[in-house]
């Protein structure tokens, strides 16, 4: 219903001038857009190329799809009348403004859980046999579906029909019915309090696994400070919370109030696309810098008694016919591999029972000369461009 402060608008008017907040939504939500989409696709791309393509990457992938919905409708309901004072609208515009913010709501969600998800999954994945993880990665889970249900579910029934919560004079000719306001404030509250809980668990959980691993100290604060980009989502979230009181008053410029919660979710969803992509980019920059200096040497050349390569490493579960799992998914995974080691030295022939013998003295080889030598290899894994898609290990004795 068109208000007195509507009365000098246009009253033909389709769209609103982009100006302030709504110019922001359209901007920073595209900007945000485009950089996950980049960093989602890379992902996208250098998984299935490895033929490592899994469940997580699956989520984010379908996430950052309805992100692009999520964003459109942002964009377009900015356009009519969302991150703008009232006085700036005619009837049409604060109804439809009011109607696909609604529609944004319901869409958001789906893109906060899914990508949530992918990134639990990834968690689960290198949590590894850690079951205390493990657990708390699940409840992880739990929370997030549970408050995806709580608040897609609310918003679908706070008005009924749906139609009444941008059709206000359904509700005041008595066609439909619309809960207190409290309930949906209650409801944004829910929703916000799970999600801060849950992104700050998803940065710190990582965090927490990284700090006994034997990473060198440059690893573990490059890590550190991904896991700290990636708390900003909690931050915006927690921003956002400011705003969720304005529903309470719907006449004072409420399309304009709940601009700032599309914004800031927008953000929200961006930052957990590409934190969540950055370790996998890293890996494509790591793959591209290491094939540029392999192709000035040829590490499967050298030869001599202390260089050791070894071909066909396989992972330890691997089978006929299982096809792409015959490939290391994670840096987690355990396997075997075949080597030959050519030493020099006196070697002593054993015999049924010398296997008793204590063959190892001070320094690691028998007083005899026997036939145990303990030796440290520094080695690399990389591609040989000899053997196709086979790879070797090659290292130099340290």
């Amino acid at each position: 219903m068109p208000t007195d402060k509507m009365a000098t608008v246009d009253p033909n008017a389709k769209s609103v001038p982009l100006e302030g907040l709504s110019l922001s939504i359209v901007v920073v939500s595209l900007v945000f857009l485009f950089l996950s989409v980049l960093a989602v696709g890379a992902r996208t791309y250098i998984r299935l190329t490895d033929r490592v393509f899994g469940l997580d990457d699956g989520l984010m992938l379908f996430g950052t799809i309805v992100y692009v919905a999520t964003v459109a409708l942002s964009s377009y309901a900015a356009f009519v009348g969302l991150g703008s004072h009232d006085v700036m609208l005619n009837g049409f515009m604060a109804e439809e403004g009011k109607k696909y913010f609604t529609i944004w709501i319901l869409v958001y969600v789906h893109s906060l859980a899914t990508i949530k998800s992918s990134i639990c999954i990834t968690i689960l994945r290198i949590a590894g046999t850690k079951m205390a993880m493990r657990i708390a990665v699940w409840v992880l889970l739990a929370i997030t579906w549970a408050s995806y249900l709580v608040t897609f579910i609310g918003d679908m029934l706070v008005c009924r029909p749906i139609e009444a919560s941008w059709k206000s004079e359904l509700v005041l000719s008595g066609q439909a019915y619309c809960s207190p306001m409290e309930l949906m404030i209650g409801l944004s509250h829910t929703a916000t309090g799970s999600t801060i809980a849950t992104d700050l668990a998803c940065a710190v959980l990582p965090g927490i696994i990284l700090w006994n691993t034997q990473m060198d100290k440059k690893s573990k604060l490059s890590a550190y400070a991904l896991l700290s980009f990636a708390s900003m989502a909690s931050i915006v979230t927690i921003i956002r919370a400011f705003y969720i009181n304005h529903y309470l008053t719907p006449e004072d410029n409420l399309l304009f109030w709940v601009g700032h919660i599309a914004l800031l979710s927008n953000i929200e969803i961006g930052i957990g696309c590409i934190a969540s992509s950055i370790p996998t980019l890293r890996r494509l920059f790591a793959r591209n810098n290491n094939n540029s200096q392999a192709s000035s040497r040829k590490p499967w050349d050298r030869r001599g008694p202390k260089s050791l390569i070894t071909f066909g490493s396989l992972p330890a579960n691997h089978g006929r016919g299982s096809g792409s799992r015959n490939k290391f998914r994670n840096p987690t995974d355990t396997g075997f591999s075949l080597a030959t080691v050519n030493a020099q030295g006196d070697w002593e022939r054993l015999r049924d029972g010398d296997s008793d013998k204590n063959l190892s003295t001070e320094g690691g080889v028998h007083e005899s000369g026997g036939i145990r030598a303990d030796y440290t290899y520094a080695v690399e894994l990389s591609q040989s461009p000899e053997h196709g898609k086979s790879f070797y290990i090659s290292g130099e004795r340290v």
